[in-house]
């Protein structure tokens, strides 16, 4: 289990074009071409959602690692929440393989 803490910045039109072109004048170098799998999840009912949960699975080449984020809390302009990594085989969903106690109270696993 991890924490997650986003910082999330307001900026003026012209600071983004600013920001975009000093990215641009940093220097940079080839990488070979790599295989990247983003799989995000959610119920017909939106029952994720309405919980304040993201499931993903992310690969990369042939390595996979399945993700499910927890509601949050914002905390002095900083939003926090538990996160929870673990890697699988295959691109496929093992929700057993997370902990018992991250999931709300009456969800049934076998349904969701």
């Amino acid at each position: 289990m991890t924490f997650e803490i986003e910082l999330k910045l307001i900026a003026t039109p012209a600071a983004v074009t600013a920001l975009s072109q000093q990215l641009v004048a940093w220097p940079n170098q080839h990488a070979t071409p790599q295989k990247l799998t983003n799989i995000y999840f959610e119920t017909a009912d939106n029952f994720l959602c309405s919980q304040d949960i993201g499931l993903r699975i992310r690969g990369f080449d042939d390595s996979y690692e399945m993700t499910l984020k927890t509601a949050g809390k914002v905390l002095v302009s900083l939003y926090q929440r538990l996160e929870y990594n673990v890697s699988i085989a295959t691109p496929v969903l093992a929700l057993e393989q997370f902990p018992a106690g991250i999931w709300p109270l009456g969800c049934d696993l076998t349904t969701l």
